[in-house]
């Protein structure tokens, strides 16, 4: 009669050899992840250095609701508080939101190649809800300039 104690290790020892093999590593996308950032960073360089001018200002001859968000941008690095009020106050939250989604862009880039997770998971969606408010917030502040608030529309320039 076979020893029970002896079955059940031959058993484990048969378990053990037909462990399936360990996962490979997650595959990374680092070419994609650094063309990304060259591509912000280039955006960004273009956009603060005022090269390419407002479409919507260009087509229609009024501000855009996003209007003056350089100009804030440009107030913050010169330490000038009324400047940044008389732009476009909810254009500096506008901005960091955007540059922590762009972060976030890199960082999903780097680990899936594209960008179908950009807004998935808690942090993803809390960015975009948070863009898509202060976006709102952006244009009640310009309906708002049209009716005379807050010093009235932004001069063009």
């Amino acid at each position: 009669m076979p020893n029970l104690n002896e079955s059940a290790e031959s058993d484990n020892a048969q378990r053990a050899e037909v462990a399936p093999p360990p996962a490979p590593p997650p595959k990374r996308f680092p070419v994609q992840a650094l063309l990304l950032t060259l591509l912000f960073a280039a955006a960004v360089r273009v956009l603060f250095l005022g090269l390419v001018r407002c479409p919507f200002a260009k087509l229609f001859h009024i501000p855009c609701p996003a209007c003056g968000s350089v100009r804030t941008l440009h107030a913050v690095f010169d330490d000038n508080p009324r400047g940044v009020w008389n732009g476009n106050p909810p254009s500096l939250l506008v901005i960091v939101v955007t540059g922590l989604l762009g972060l976030r862009a890199i960082y999903v880039m780097y680990r899936d190649g594209n960008f179908r997770n950009l807004t998935a998971g808690r942090v993803g969606q809390t960015l975009a809800r948070a863009l898509f408010l202060l976006a709102a917030v952006e244009v009640a502040l310009w309906l708002l300039r049209f009716l005379g608030y807050f010093g009235g529309p932004l001069r063009l320039i």
